[in-house]
């Protein structure tokens, strides 16, 4: 998996934000901070950092849009700014990213779509994801609007004309916050849902649910959880999105209950699962709400799946996880410092790591992914 022939190198850095560093790409500090963190708790472990080619790797992208109509920016903001950088050949985009780009940008200049500013404009932003077995994109615009007009109509059905576009969304976001997305989506072109598989699972995507960037390095970390994972348990997937991990773990589990409070993510659970066996389906659980509203679910598993946002887990979750029946513990974490925080808390309350892995999700940025497989003691 260890692949790094070539080091990073970008011409919009560091004026874009996108990255921290070049040139050591395999040194983030952050990643010390977690091997420091183990050598005084468990200094057994050895703890490898995955990683791939650095370049080409992001099949998902979220880039502001902000200039005029007659010149768009599309692009990151400039660090400690309010200025978007365009960056129109990022090393780090997929392809299928990299042509739509230059499409879009074009055809809003000759439609003269006009891009946000201020509280102004139509476009604020873009959300790119690429299906990589047809290399074409799920786009997302968000506008500044309630409702679609003619202008964007004749826009939008003139890029999907094009023949990239898997589909295309408009989100309605009239709200003057950082907030990127509203509720409110609306399919202009194209398929309903992406499809992707991962594991042995094919998904089905809307643009509203999260899912990883980094595609291949995912993959990695979903078969090590689903190599690692006890068999014949019954599971909870706390903050599981569109359930991938808990449905590639029903083959093997007794039940498997997801919990995810995004409402798009049930569709998409339910789409998945309207393609698999009846003997998958019926020991598979969609639980619509929050973590902290699912503590009983918690403490009355033997495995427990958890891939937090960066805040990490919550008291109350730790607290339920503490008290649980829990025989195994796999912890997903997008935050070392909010990782390092429950970690120290599980291993006071009788925890025990037996594995750890770091991903190199996102190369020249001080961002590391843990993996951690833990254990009653």
């Amino acid at each position: 998996m260890n692949i790094f022939s070539t080091s990073l190198h970008c011409d919009y850095f560091p004026i874009c934000s996108g990255c921290d560093f070049q040139g050591q790409e395999l040194a983030p500090p952050v990643f010390s901070s977690l091997q420091g963190f183990f050598v005084k708790q468990a200094p057994h472990l050895e703890i490898p950092l995955i990683y791939q080619e650095p370049q080409g790797w992001r099949f998902r992208a979220k880039l502001a849009v902000r200039g005029c109509s007659d010149s768009p920016r599309i692009g990151l903001f400039q660090r400690g700014t309010h200025n978007v950088v365009s960056i129109p050949h990022c090393p780090l985009h997929n392809k299928a990213i990299l042509k739509s780009y230059q499409q879009i940008r074009q055809t809003m200049i000759d439609f003269q779509v006009i891009p946000y500013d201020e509280c102004k404009g139509e476009v604020r932003y873009l959300q790119f994801l690429v299906e990589k077995k047809s290399q074409t994109v799920q786009l997302s615009i968000v506008v500044n609007l309630s409702k679609p007009t003619n202008k964007l109509d004749a826009w939008i059905h003139h890029l999907y004309s094009l023949g990239e576009f898997h589909s295309i969304w408009l989100n309605f976001n009239t709200e003057k916050t950082n907030r990127i997305f509203s509720d409110n989506w609306l399919l202009c072109a194209g398929e309903l849902y992406l499809q992707e598989k991962f594991g042995s699972m094919l998904c089905s995507i809307h643009p509203a649910c999260f899912v990883q960037a980094h595609l291949s390095l995912f993959e990695h970390a979903l078969s090590i959880i689903c190599q690692e994972a006890l068999r014949s348990k019954r599971v909870c997937e706390c903050y599981s999105g569109i359930g991938v991990i808990g449905l590639n773990l029903a083959s093997f589990s007794k039940e498997v209950h997801c919990i995810e409070m995004n409402p798009f993510a049930k569709q998409c659970f339910d789409q998945t699962c309207s393609l698999l066996p009846q003997n998958i389906t019926n020991k598979v659980f969609f639980h619509q709400t929050s973590t902290e509203k699912s503590l009983r679910l918690i403490k009355t598993s033997e495995v427990i799946v958890v891939d937090p946002p960066r805040k990490g887990l919550e008291a109350l979750v730790l607290d339920a996880i503490n008290q649980s029946r829990a025989e195994q513990l796999i912890y997903l974490s997008c935050s070392t410092s909010s990782f390092i925080r429950d970690c120290d808390a599980l291993l006071k309350n009788g925890w025990q790591v037996e594995k750890v892995f770091g991903y190199l999700f996102f190369p020249g940025s001080n961002h590391v992914e843990t993996l951690c497989i833990l254990k009653r003691n």
